[in-house]
């Protein structure tokens, strides 16, 4: 299992999850991921709980902010994508048709982050590393594997990612709908995320970004999941060459996928 030490610029590169009882979220994730937990202070009451592999971070929780609580949001996982300047990507979000929701701001000596939105509406994070570069494993169990982006128009993120992250989009059928691997290089394997076009019975969906964790054999982790109270709202349905994937939803209502045998 090797470290990472430096992700690629426009990759992503962590995620979090807020949501409304950290303890209960715990003792789910720990089940099903196995991760070591380190509880941060985080200022003004706040803690901010790093979810450890091999004592090293891989992902965080934390307690969603009262005012988000009253605005009845449920608990989400947040992605974060790894860039070189925090102020310059904010810039090119406004100017590219999404819009600034956390202006930029440091955390501590970590880093300088700000929370954003594409024009469908989907919401991500952008992470300029300072002494901490997130995730320090992906693509092994337990940690992320791949984000995705569920919209109704695929036009526009197309647009939109490639102006302010570089990305390149190869749109392909995928069973009877059209599925979008964005690419950070000119690389095949340089794959950023993907992108796939909701239904009309998904209306009721905003678009979104779907974060994906690695696991060994997802029938063996979709009997966890289970036997603790998380719902399966998709799958478990093969895709050959990648594996079998599903998308849960934990017992306080974060959404998220999981991929692997």
């Amino acid at each position: 299992m090797e470290e990472i030490t430096k992700h690629p610029n426009n990759t992503f590169c962590w995620v979090d999850l807020a949501t409304i009882g950290v303890e209960d979220s715990k003792k789910f994730y720990k089940a099903i991921f196995n991760w070591d937990y380190v509880d941060e202070p985080a200022g003004e009451g706040m803690v901010y709980t790093m979810c450890m592999i091999n004592n090293k971070p891989v992902a965080a929780i934390y307690e969603m902010l009262e005012d988000q609580k009253k605005m009845g949001l449920p608990p989400y996982w947040l992605p974060y994508i790894n860039i070189e300047n925090v102020n310059a990507t904010a810039e090119k979000v406004n100017s590219s048709g999404g819009s600034v929701i956390a202006p930029p701001m440091d955390v501590s000596d970590n880093g300088r982050m700000s929370v954003v939105q594409d024009p469908t509406g989907a919401v991500f994070a952008v992470w300029q590393p300072n002494k901490s570069i997130g995730a320090a494993y992906k693509n092994v169990p337990g940690s992320l594997c791949w984000v995705e982006l569920g919209v109704f128009d695929i036009a526009k993120p197309k647009q939109f990612y490639s102006e302010v992250f570089g990305w390149s989009g190869k749109t392909e059928k995928m069973g009877e709908s059209d599925y979008t691997t964005f690419f950070f290089s000119d690389k095949p394997e340089d794959m950023a995320a993907g992108m796939y076009q909701m239904t009309k019975e998904m209306k009721d969906i905003p678009p979104h970004w779907l974060t994906y964790f690695m696991v060994a054999k997802t029938a063996d982790t979709l009997e966890i999941i289970k036997k603790h109270n998380g719902a399966v709202l998709m799958g478990p349905m093969n895709i050959p060459g990648i594996g079998t994937f599903a998308v849960i939803r934990d017992p306080q209502g974060g959404v998220f996928g999981i991929i692997g045998e």
